[in-house]
């Protein structure tokens, strides 16, 4: 994994992949926007982009279609700059 991260969303994927999401760092003085595929197969990370928002304690669903969905969750951490959020964005594969 290229970013390191805590608070993040791991969603398993039609193919297999499993997509990681935004979080927050290590030592959560800031949250992650980017986006990371692992694929088992190969035991490798790709980085697939990032959100609009970095974002934590988001939510990450898999639609029928295969695209998923990432919802609400914190931007900004600890104290004043903790704000909820209710942006969505879509991730295709």
């Amino acid at each position: 994994m290229a970013a390191r991260r805590t608070l993040h969303t791991a969603t398993l994927l039609r193919d297999g992949t499993v997509m990681v999401v935004g979080g927050t760092s290590p030592d959560g003085d800031s949250c992650v926007a980017s986006a990371e595929l692992y694929r088992p197969a190969t035991g490798r990370w790709l980085p697939v982009g990032s959100m609009r928002a970095a974002r934590s304690f988001h939510t990450a669903t898999l639609l029928s279609d295969g695209r998923a969905l990432i919802a609400g969750g914190m931007t900004g951490v600890r104290g004043a700059g903790a704000t909820t959020t209710a942006l969505t964005e879509m991730f295709q594969q």
